[in-house]
């Protein structure tokens, strides 16, 4: 069941909503995986994408790390979506607990996927919570880094192509933390 749960409104027809749902779901032109650097889709959200795209999604995430190692902290790389019927995904690498300076590699990891959506004139994009599962950065700290990220995106690139970012999870406690930092900022902007 697919509920928005909140949104904000930016000048020029912009929207950055939270809402419930499976992102495999979203009615949007790209969608982002939180990834590891080897593109290697083991669990969580990115299994889940990689399986309901197939092998096309596999063997080009195969290839890139063949080509071009391990993707660092922060960075993002585009594919294929494979048998999906979204215009790619987006693979972003968020950090993990315990590296150091955490939120501000996670607001730079999505600020990256946002500019890169834009730069291929994808004018919707549905992201998951990154660094939140398995990496286990704080949930307020995430939250945060995800607000900041879009606020800074949409201010920045003030005419973007890209008008609807939604921010797409299942409850839990980083949902929890998400609609807290909703709360704070949907007022501010």
């Amino acid at each position: 069941m697919s509920s928005v749960i909140g949104r904000i409104d930016y000048p020029n027809n912009r929207v950055f909503e939270v809402k419930e749902n499976n992102i495999l779901n979203e009615n949007v032109d790209v969608i982002v995986n939180a990834a590891n650097g080897l593109l290697t889709h083991g669990g969580g959200v990115a299994y889940a994408i990689a399986q309901a795209a197939g092998d096309e999604l596999y063997k080009e995430s195969e290839k890139y790390i063949k080509e071009n190692g391990r993707i660092p902290v922060t960075g993002v790389v585009l594919t294929t979506a494979g048998k999906l019927s979204f215009k790619g995904v987006i693979h972003a690498v968020g950090p993990k607990f315990g590296e150091g300076n955490e939120g501000e590699k996670l607001f730079q990891t999505v600020y990256n996927v946002l500019k890169l959506a834009n730069n291929n004139a994808f004018s919707s994009l549905a992201f998951p919570a990154i660094s939140a599962g398995i990496f286990r950065v704080p949930h307020d700290i995430c939250a945060k880094a995800y607000f900041d990220a879009v606020d800074k995106f949409y201010n920045d690139f003030k005419y973007s192509f890209l008008k609807t970012i939604k921010l797409v999870m299942f409850k839990g406690k980083i949902l929890d933390a998400v609609l807290k930092e909703y709360e704070y900022r949907k007022n501010k902007i």
